[in-house]
């Protein structure tokens, strides 16, 4: 099967034939070379052709027949294809974020080959080689989004992602894959409480993101360390241990900074005095 070439080709292969190079030289190894000899023989044989002088006025009549047969053309083609005349609307908004953000997706799909190969990488899990595509594309999704409270309820839906990977990589006994996952399940926490903490309007948006960071942070690596122990991978369930142990302390003061934990004593209060409510946002 020939493969088309391009004009550029084509006149680099004459300047090369023109040179004295050979046939095959001048088309050189290239996927269209096959279409290239074909085309550099043609033009050889149209230079070997006698020149004849056109008669005068040839050149003219050719064009006014071309500019006849165009407008035959045209007019048959408006006449066949009327279209219904339609009420003009209002042009579509112009969104940047929009935008940006489909441009980024087609980025992401465009850099994974293909929507087929883009489904995989989704489903992926940390010991796949499509799994750098799927975080990739997280990550772009992550940076298109600036307003504070949607990112951190997007960093909220990745941490839940990290911790099924934990899981997963913990019951096949990969213990560092595990920690990866755990501690990226832990930093996507931090980032979004930290988001949540400091915005000043505690709308109807802002408590249902902060109610699923609760809810996910609660989440004990029970089955991470079941998985660890039955394949006796004790350093990687150390190091589990200690990023729990590393987040607890930071898990409390999330709840202070969110609303939902025990509120500080003030000097004042008595020991046996019972504590006040706290005020949820």
């Amino acid at each position: 099967m020939l493969v088309e070439s391009t004009p550029k080709q084509l006149e680099e292969a004459l300047s090369r034939r023109r040179q004295g190079a050979s046939l095959a030289g001048a088309t050189g190894l290239t996927p269209a070379a096959g279409e290239l000899e074909h085309l550099v023989a043609l033009a050889e044989r149209i230079e070997r052709l006698p020149a004849e002088l056109a008669p005068p006025g040839a050149r003219e009549r050719a064009r006014s027949r071309f500019l006849a047969a165009g407008d035959r053309h045209r007019a048959s083609w408006v006449h066949q294809h009327r279209l219904p005349h339609r009420a003009a609307r209002h042009p579509a908004p112009h969104h940047p974020l929009r935008n940006l953000f489909l441009l980024g997706t087609a980025l992401v799909i465009a850099l994974v080959a293909g929507s087929g190969l883009a489904l995989a990488a989704g489903l992926s899990e940390p010991d796949s080689q499509l799994y750098p595509a799927k975080t990739f594309g997280q990550r772009v999704v992550l940076a298109l989004t600036t307003d504070p409270v949607t990112k951190a309820g997007t960093e909220v839906d990745l941490a839940n992602q990290r911790f099924q990977d934990a899981e997963g990589m913990a019951a096949k006994g990969k213990g560092g894959l595990t920690v990866s996952s755990l501690s990226a399940y832990y930093s996507y926490l931090r980032d979004a409480g930290a988001k949540l903490s400091g915005r000043d309007v505690h709308d109807a948006r802002w408590k249902q993101v902060r109610d699923r960071l609760i809810a996910i942070k609660s989440k004990t690596p029970t089955e991470v360390e079941r998985g660890l122990t039955e394949h006796n991978d004790t350093v990687h369930l150390g190091e589990v241990r200690q990023l729990e142990k590393d987040f607890a302390a930071d898990s409390k003061r999330m709840d202070v900074a969110l609303g939902v934990g025990p509120p500080a004593k003030s000097p004042g209060n008595s020991v046996n005095s019972p504590p006040s409510p706290s005020p949820v946002p």
